[in-house]
């Protein structure tokens, strides 16, 4: 088998304006993606998403003139050599080793394993091992930072009544109205999991400050604090609180996690497998992360693929008691493959077909061609 051909399919589809939110990381106005597909001239189609916080153009540009040359022509079974391969050549020469080079090899990988699972019969999940867990739990991402406290109480209730027994909640732009925020959804849900995330919007005297305040109402994690290149900041947080503190969707490839797990930084890795590398990174990531005694969480918002994707080598891992679950407005999870996911006692239950174990609507794809317009405005310099 060989691989004849990849195709970048951008997709764009708006976020009605009564349906748009904001965090740190900026002011959303719609969902985007890039769909990768990897032709073979078996017939066998392989598809793949590069994550969604970067610029399509770019993306397509990267897959079509830098990496499409060096996949024609190439067994899309040799996953591990062509990673590495094109790691410590084209993508460190031309793109550098983290970011946008690194996403757009992620959607390609994910694409290459879901022929191999396709060629063989058997959904992903048993490549990596098989089943560690039947399903997995998922969390409720995110209620956004400007909700008054009725209003987030209010979203929690319903969320709980939908069968979530964790939720995130957003912050990073006004500690104290935060704090208040979560406490009084601790006391209409005793029982809930409470994940915060401040998508780096925090200094490390602020983010102290913060997990300390918020430590007694059990807080199941604190994602993001700081700035992911801040190692010593992540260190003193997670010295000073028995809070998880999670990071990792903003990192690329397993060296960055190894320094920040060596270091006792964090006790959650959050890397993405449609942004730090594939699957062919990221189980690294998430077998080193149990090295550590640390959890492997994935970030996996966006897309039905990333999702998918993350949720198939989850239920292949020991380490990875829950996954994100987008609840925001995102026709990319919703229409793009609306049969794709089943629901068990609150947990998510991984696809049985073969590969990804989804049906993509691809007309859904060619009705929403990707503008040129951004998806999210400029993030929170940190408070």
């Amino acid at each position: 088998m060989k691989i004849i051909s990849i195709k970048p399919h951008l997709v764009h589809a708006w976020i009605p304006e009564a349906h748009r939110f904001e965090c740190a990381a900026g002011y959303r106005l719609a969902r985007q993606m890039c769909l990768v597909e990897v032709i073979t001239d078996e017939g066998i189609t392989g598809y793949g998403s590069c994550s969604d916080q970067y610029d399509l153009d770019v993306l397509a540009t990267i897959i079509n003139k830098v990496l499409q040359p060096e996949f024609i022509g190439r067994d899309p079974f040799q996953t591990e050599k062509m990673w590495d391969t094109l790691y410590y050549g084209t993508l460190m020469r031309s793109l550098g080793h983290r970011s946008v080079g690194m996403a757009a090899m992620s959607g390609i990988d994910i694409a290459l394993w879901d022929i191999k699972a396709k060629a063989l019969g058997v959904p992903l999940y048993q490549l990596f091992g098989g089943a560690a867990q039947d399903s997995v739990r998922p969390y409720a991402s995110s209620i956004p930072w400007h909700v008054d406290q009725r209003v987030g109480v209010e979203t929690a209730q319903r969320l709980a009544s939908d069968g979530y027994s964790a939720m995130k909640i957003k912050v990073g732009d006004d500690p104290d109205r935060e704090f208040r925020l979560v406490e009084a959804i601790r006391e209409a849900l005793p029982n809930m999991d409470i994940l915060v995330d401040a998508d780096m919007a925090f200094r490390t005297d602020t983010a102290v400050r913060t997990v300390r305040e918020m430590e007694p109402f059990g807080i199941f994690w604190f994602e993001e604090p700081i700035s992911i290149d801040d190692i010593e900041g992540h260190v003193r947080i997670s010295q000073i609180t028995d809070v998880r503190i999670a990071s990792g969707k903003n990192l690329y490839t397993r060296f960055p996690f190894r320094d920040l797990l060596s270091a006792q930084g964090i006790q959650v890795a959050n890397a993405d497998v449609a942004r730090a590398g594939g699957f062919t990174e990221v189980r690294k990531i998430a077998a080193m992360a149990a090295s550590f005694n640390a959890w492997w969480c994935p970030h996996a918002s966006g897309d039905i693929i990333t999702t998918v994707a993350n949720l198939h080598l989850a239920v292949a891992s020991s380490n990875a008691p829950v996954i994100e679950w987008d609840i925001n407005h995102n026709p990319l999870m919703t229409q793009l493959a609306p049969e794709a996911l089943r629901r068990q006692e609150g947990n998510i239950l991984p696809p049985e077909g073969p590969g990804l174990g989804i049906e993509l609507d691809m007309d859904y794809v060619e009705a929403h061609p990707y503008n040129g317009e951004p998806a999210i405005s400029l993030g929170m310099r940190p408070v």
